[in-house]
């Protein structure tokens, strides 16, 4: 039985922790990940559609509902591979509206840090709560 593409996120991701009202998640697709599959054969890359399951995946603990965001802008930026350690990050935006970033961290051994500063982004996102 192979995994949702929700269950191989959260299976390959860390705790979602807040501070200060910025949510965030790190985590890990490796080459196994369902998400890399046919997307593309010998270039593998992350699908937008699996990045913004990321994003509402977040928002999801966030807000402590199992509803669904709207997503009022995407843009993806950069490509992101198998193997590389994401930084997803949520926090307040203008308008009740939630900024989401997913960043990509530099390998801990070539920068010798792990903060997201040294980071590349690889997707923005601005969520919207659902209609009450």
């Amino acid at each position: 039985m192979s995994l949702s593409i929700t269950d191989a996120l959260l299976a390959c991701g860390g705790p979602m922790t807040e501070n200060g009202g910025v949510w965030e998640w790190r985590l890990r697709p490796g080459p196994d990940f369902p998400g890399f599959a046919g997307h593309f054969p010998g270039n593998p890359v992350l699908p937008a559609a699996v990045q913004l399951v990321m994003a509402r995946l977040l928002w999801q603990k966030a807000a402590g509902s199992d509803a669904q965001p709207g997503f009022a802008r995407v843009k993806c930026t950069r490509p992101i591979g198998p193997g590389e350690e994401l930084l997803v990050r949520l926090s307040p935006g203008r308008k009740g509206r939630l900024d989401c970033a997913i960043l990509v961290l530099p390998p801990a051994a070539d920068s010798g840090r792990e903060d997201a500063a040294a980071s590349e982004q690889a997707a923005v996102m601005t969520l919207l709560a659902p209609e009450a």
